[in-house]
């Protein structure tokens, strides 16, 4: 899953396929007493934050081939991770052209942040550019508005 983005004309099944090594000995720059690696790591596939399908991935040095075939109803993100060491970027799977829509949830917390980010830093920007930069915090609010509606619960 190396990122980019894959279209698909109605819900289905998609196949995710990933090839990953993890290293059996501790490698330089490791925190000391961060402890001996484990035998095998957990390689979980994740469509729009939620965990699908994981799978053991033995950490012995050598590639490992993983796929699964996955329901997509409707357009996502796709990623692989590792806990606590890799997150992949995210392949877009669209469906039937429409955009992403991962949940309500998380378009309100982005909502939350850029009303924050304005009351921690608004004051902060130069006056004469200050109307300005409200009004695009406000056009990026009433996106992730739009898009919370969109969004399923």
């Amino acid at each position: 899953l190396p990122g980019g983005e894959h279209r698909i004309a109605a819900p289905g099944k998609v196949k995710a396929a990933a090839r990953v090594i993890f290293a059996s000995e501790m490698p330089l720059g490791t925190a000391p007493g961060a402890g001996p690696l484990p035998d095998k790591k957990i390689v979980e596939l994740i469509v729009n934050s939620r965990v699908v399908a994981s799978r053991e991935v033995p950490a012995d040095d050598k590639e490992h081939d993983l796929e699964w075939d996955i329901d997509v109803d409707r357009s996502s993100w796709v990623a692989l991770r590792q806990i606590p060491q890799v997150h992949s970027n995210p392949v877009n799977v669209l469906v039937g052209g429409k955009p992403i829509r991962a949940s309500r949830e998380s378009a309100l917390w982005c909502i939350g942040v850029i009303e924050q980010l304005w009351k921690v830093r608004g004051k902060g920007i130069a006056e004469a550019e200050r109307a300005e930069a409200e009004k695009t915090f406000q056009w990026a609010i009433g996106e992730y508005r739009r898009i919370a509606q969109e969004s399923p619960e």
